[in-house]
């Protein structure tokens, strides 16, 4: 991470880092490129990842952590908004196979 990010936000990428289970993504590479390589995503509402994935064809849901969004509303754009963790993982399960990050930045 270079001097362009607050100092904040490179402590917080440096410790999530050492998570295995994370994968930091250069801040160059696109939204499009990655959601290429994946095979479904999950966006903040309402955010342009989740239209981006329904443009490459991808299942998408947004995911509203503290359950203050209508799921009904149009700005959903017919998409999931999950509100807890049970909704999110079934959703999860429900998909035909995971994604692979593991080679995103090497494409």
């Amino acid at each position: 991470i270079g001097n362009d990010f607050h100092p904040s936000y490179t402590k917080a990428v440096k410790q999530l880092s050492e998570f295995d289970n994370v994968i930091i993504i250069d801040a160059a590479i696109s939204a499009r490129r990655l959601i290429d390589k994946v095979d479904a995503t999950i966006s903040v509402p309402f955010t342009s990842t989740a239209l981006i994935s329904l443009d490459a064809n991808k299942p998408s849901s947004y995911f509203d952590s503290i359950s203050a969004l209508d799921p009904n509303t149009s700005t959903a754009r017919n998409l999931p908004v999950l509100d807890n963790v049970a909704a999110l993982s079934n959703w999860i399960q429900e998909l035909p196979s995971r994604a692979n990050l593991g080679d995103i930045q090497d494409s």
